[in-house]
């Protein structure tokens, strides 16, 4: 966040959702004198998530290189396409394929670098909504049970 605070002094990140370093990350942002630039919602019921993601410019999803990381498709990415936001994530796994034209994909585990993306993005913006929209619509539910479908029934 200072990265991009440097560039965009008004930039807000607005952090919705719960976890394990949810307190640590608290910490950071405050070690940091973030204050007010960020915003911790917390846990919120999935009613109001799509409130959250109508307030986004671009969802975020930063990412070490692991073997667990390469692993793992986050539902994150799926459901901020499916918004219609466009995604800024390390190139990690099936996360390259996953943004497509809808994004920008950033060398992982660079905090730089995934800050000149998220600035990039919103300097750009907006990305065509019928880019992310045709990359969301390669993940709805009837196409990944069409696909996994044909996986298992042709072995």
């Amino acid at each position: 966040m200072p990265y991009v605070l440097a560039r965009m002094p008004t930039a807000k990140l607005l952090m919705v959702g719960d976890g394990d370093d949810r307190l640590a990350l608290i910490q950071q942002a405050a070690k940091l004198g973030l204050g007010d630039a960020v915003t911790w919602v917390g846990s919120v019921p999935a009613e109001r998530v799509a409130d959250y993601w109508s307030q986004a410019c671009c969802s975020v999803d930063p990412v070490y290189d692991s073997l667990a990381a390469r692993g793992r498709s986050p539902l994150k990415i799926v459901e901020s396409l499916a918004a219609g936001v466009p995604v800024v994530t390390g190139d990690v796994g099936d996360r390259r394929e996953m943004i497509g034209p809808a994004g920008r994909i950033v060398q992982a585990g660079d905090a730089a670098a995934l800050a000149e993306g998220i600035c990039d993005l919103f300097m750009q913006r907006p990305i065509a909504s019928n880019l992310i929209q045709a990359q969301a619509a390669r993940y709805a539910w009837p196409i990944l049970v069409e696909d996994w479908l044909h996986s298992y029934t042709s072995i």
